[in-house]
């Protein structure tokens, strides 16, 4: 093979790897930061909503507590959720015929996943009743209505 063309393959081959890593970064980047902003804009609605039910700072102090592990717990699942879309994605990519018995079994992971977070949500929202006051709770509840209402439409 001709030297020279060795050498442009070389040159090449180094050029793209050099963009795998610099696309790579880049990507990594933007999925760290949309993470940190959506975690700051849910803690923000957090925050919001609760104003409403003009909490004592014992109340919030308890409630806040409450929402970070709530965060933490939604946080894990959805990455698990996420691992298992692309599980099933890359069998879905990955033959021609796939297996459907595997296909089932990550779709019913997945369906567990969602129960799961559901199940955390329902188990946070009692935990935060139990802190606030019956007005307040009632407030709460009735927020929580509105807010299901205007995501239907």
């Amino acid at each position: 093979m001709n030297p020279n063309i060795k050498r442009l393959l070389i040159v090449i081959s180094i050029c793209m790897n050099i963009g795998f890593i610099f696309f790579g970064t880049y990507y990594y980047a933007k999925e760290r930061s949309e993470n940190r902003q959506r975690g700051f804009s849910e803690k923000g609605m957090h925050l919001s909503f609760y104003r409403e039910l003009k909490l004592s700072q014992g109340q919030e102090a308890e409630i806040n507590k409450l929402f970070e592990d709530y965060l933490k717990t939604q946080t894990e699942m959805k990455k698990e959720n996420k691992r298992l879309r692309n599980e099933l994605i890359g069998i879905l990519a990955g033959e021609n015929k796939p297996d459907e018995e595997k296909l089932n079994l990550i779709l019913e992971q997945i369906a567990g996943v969602k129960k799961k977070r559901e199940q955390a949500t329902v188990n946070h929202l009692m935990r935060v009743k139990g802190i606030l006051t019956e007005k307040q709770a009632r407030m709460m509840l009735l927020a929580l209505t509105e807010q299901t209402r205007r995501e239907k439409e």
